[in-house]
């Protein structure tokens, strides 16, 4: 049975994965929690700190890097915490990687790398220098750390290959509270109201977590070669129409502003991830009715 290693396995995206994962590899999750089921082999680390290294396994044929800090919301504060978790910790299992002979090192970026590029976001569109370093102003330290993991995973390939995945808005049931659909859902139900950074909407083409993970699975499972990929919907919609969508399905009527903060459309082209992975099973009505049965089954629990 060949081996997984996996950070972030308790996470949006890293629990799915490793419910694909369970039953077809040996599985070693890094993290700071441990978790309930027996078949994992747990490695308690902080990936912003210095790496045991006698903790972990010898050899293992796979790396899947999905845990993130958590502190994008607060840039000002926490830029060294941003730093060692998303560009340190990534170099540690990239060394980790040569060390143990993986075959493929697979990681989470963000479809937040492209900055305010216009039109569709594509994937040949950040090998062209002009279009990394000229939109690099719009880019915050959370994003710009993204862009470096990505930047210094590329000199590995001569030790493996590397699949990068460029999420666009992933959300599901039981998100963290700081992420885009958790917020808006707080939003309209304690303010009633939603302010939208673009005077004509923004659109988006969000996808669910289940789907998200599938693409990981498939990648691990089929991808050959060094390859970056979108990962993101069919559906694309505007941040107004989630709001009504989300209002209209917890009977709470909300108003909706617009405002002139410089916001502009997040929509990931997703010709090469519809040629090689599944296509998007939920839908995006289907994916909010999940994602607000999972908070009413946790507040209940509270």
């Amino acid at each position: 049975m060949e081996k997984v290693l996996i950070t972030g396995a308790t996470g949006l995206i890293g629990e799915e994965v490793l419910s694909l994962l369970i039953n077809e590899y040996e599985c070693w999750a890094v993290g700071r929690h441990s978790l309930s089921n027996e078949k994992v082999h747990f490695i308690e680390q902080d990936i912003g700190h210095s790496f045991d290294l006698s903790k972990f396994p010898e050899q293992v044929d796979y790396i899947i890097h999905l845990a993130q800090s958590d502190e994008h919301n607060d840039l000002g504060k926490n830029r060294e915490e941003i730093f060692d978790v998303n560009v340190y910790g990534t170099v540690q299992l990239l060394n980790y990687g040569v060390k143990a002979r993986i075959k493929k090192f697979l990681f989470a970026s963000s479809g937040g790398v492209y900055g305010q590029l216009k039109g569709n976001a594509s994937e040949e569109d950040m090998f062209r220098e002009e279009e990394i370093f000229g939109n690099n102003d719009t880019l915050n330290f959370y994003q710009s750390t993204k862009l470096c993991m990505e930047i210094l995973a590329q000199n590995y390939q001569k030790y493996y290959d590397i699949i990068t995945f460029r999420f666009f808005f992933v959300y599901g049931a039981g998100q963290k509270a700081n992420m885009l659909f958790p917020r808006l859902i707080e939003n309209i139900k304690k303010e009633k109201m939603v302010c939208i950074g673009s005077l004509c909407d923004i659109r988006m083409n969000p996808i669910y977590k289940t789907d998200a993970a599938k693409c990981v699975y498939q990648a691990l499972r089929g991808v050959r070669c060094t390859q970056i990929f979108n990962i993101a919907g069919k559906e694309i919609v505007t941040l107004g129409d989630i709001v009504r969508k989300i209002a209209q399905k917890i009977d709470v009527e909300v108003e909706i502003r617009y405002e002139d903060k410089g916001q502009r459309d997040m929509i990931a082209d997703t010709r090469k991830m519809k040629n090689l992975f599944p296509v998007p099973e939920v839908a995006l009505d289907e994916g909010i009715n999940k994602l607000l049965l999972g908070e009413r089954i946790g507040e209940d629990r509270i």
